[in-house]
């Protein structure tokens, strides 16, 4: 089976999408609701500064594009500060600018704890495929009986798949 037969919606499935309403998981959910998936968007919570305004964020945008297979917003709390410490993403002081090199905004493992977090959610609760969008351009499948379902994506990816999501 292909990786574009795997993302074939049948009747019933369901996928978990870690969201931010950044433009890559936007973009990926309107995807899959064009596409008839049943979509539990997630939102990891982890203490960032942005987040208050990120999360009122999202949930207008959940809103506006709400449909009877979007989910309601799972919200998990992940607190971050006791390991980023005094990191600007955790203070909001000497925050990088917007231009900067991709090395200054890293934020070291935050992907891959994001996902871990929401894969075990959805084990938790049978939902067998997780999505995360990225702006890496690659496809890539976890061996490992906690991400065996997890699919990272780039929205270019989605947007040629599933072509333009704008009338969901």
């Amino acid at each position: 089976m292909t990786f574009d037969g795997m993302w074939q919606a049948n009747s019933g499935s369901i996928v978990g999408l870690l969201l931010s309403g950044g433009l890559d998981s936007s973009i990926l959910l309107g995807c899959f609701l064009k596409n008839g998936w049943r979509v539990r968007p997630i939102y990891v919570r982890c203490g960032l500064y942005w987040e208050k305004n990120e999360e009122r964020a999202l949930r207008r945008y959940l809103s506006a594009v709400a449909k009877p297979q979007l989910a309601p917003l799972l919200t998990l709390e992940l607190p971050l500060a006791d390991v980023y410490g005094q990191h600007w993403s955790i203070t909001g002081r000497d925050v990088p600018a917007f231009n900067s090199p991709d090395h200054a905004v890293f934020l070291p493992g935050r992907n891959t704890i994001l996902v871990i977090k929401a894969a075990i959610w959805c084990q938790m609760h049978r939902i067998s495929e997780l999505a995360l969008a990225t702006k890496v351009q690659s496809v890539h499948r976890c061996d490992s009986s906690i991400l065996s379902g997890v699919r990272v994506v780039s929205s270019d990816w989605a947007l040629r798949r599933f072509g333009n999501p704008s009338t969901v």
